[in-house]
């Protein structure tokens, strides 16, 4: 399959929600699982909860928060865990938005095969 990655990542209160929401709107395939709407976004996040958790949990082990995240360590069994989150969204066209992707561009870069990111 020659699938297409498009990362979707950026500050809080961005613009990524509405981004995000106007591409799966166009066929993007941003998750069956996405976190739910509140009340400081009632439209909606449109964050697949599986990517969310996944960046959580590696900040949490490395005792890293979304504001002060430098030297973000990775074992093999997170990338194992990647690389199984990959193989379990690909679609056609897929991707994800995450703002907490932005600490881990490089991470994900070599391990997704020619992803697009719209920062």
């Amino acid at each position: 399959m020659n699938a297409k990655c498009l990362i979707i990542t950026g500050m809080h209160r961005s613009g990524t929600s509405l981004t995000a929401s106007y591409l799966k709107m166009c066929g993007v395939n941003i998750g069956e699982n996405l976190l739910k709407p509140f009340t400081d976004n009632i439209k909606g996040y449109y964050e697949d909860i599986d990517f969310l958790e996944f960046h959580k949990k590696i900040l949490k082990k490395n005792k890293k928060s979304i504001f002060l995240a430098k030297n973000i360590y990775f074992d093999i069994e997170d990338l194992k865990e990647a690389i199984d989150l990959i193989n379990r969204k690909t679609k056609k066209t897929w991707g994800w938005k995450d703002p907490r992707t932005t600490l881990f561009l490089n991470f994900w870069q070599p391990i997704i095969d020619s992803p697009c990111f719209l920062l």
